[in-house]
């Protein structure tokens, strides 16, 4: 997101990410997933975890106050500007878009910044994709049986 000048969305898609492959990883059988960023347009991002599960689907549920866990799609209910899953024939995609108006508050980061660095540390230069082109994090997907 700070390669196509979101920075103020970062943050809030740190979270977003976690909140989603916790999910895939404590509520599926599945180990592996992929994640992938794509600009939609020039103001939206949509963030999309999938997994090879295709039989669990994201619940919004209520948590007890007493309870460790269960808030996480909450907080990507909160942050985002709407979310879902799509089922596959090989599994389903849980996704989250955030527009940049979305997020007043949120600290703004400057490309360059130790939070947000132009560059990645040790890593290459890589071409900004422009809207429509994606950043892919591609992992294979296998569920345990």
């Amino acid at each position: 997101m700070c390669l196509w000048g979101m920075n103020d969305l970062a943050p809030v898609g740190e979270i977003i990410v976690s909140e989603l492959a916790t999910n895939t990883i404590n509520h599926s059988k599945c180990r592996l997933l992929h994640v992938k960023i794509s600009r939609l347009s020039q103001d939206t991002v949509r963030i999309s975890v999938s997994d090879g599960n295709r039989w669990s689907a994201p619940v919004l549920r209520k948590a007890h106050p007493q309870d460790e866990n269960g808030r996480g799609l909450h907080l990507v209910d909160l942050l985002s500007t709407k979310w879902g899953y799509d089922q596959k024939h090989w599994g389903k995609v849980v996704w989250a878009e955030l527009q940049a108006a979305q997020v007043p508050g949120a600290p703004g980061l400057r490309n360059g910044s130790p939070e947000c660095p132009a560059v990645m540390p040790e890593q290459p230069a890589i071409r900004v994709p422009t809207g429509g082109e994606q950043l892919n994090n591609r992992l294979p997907m296998r569920c345990s049986t």
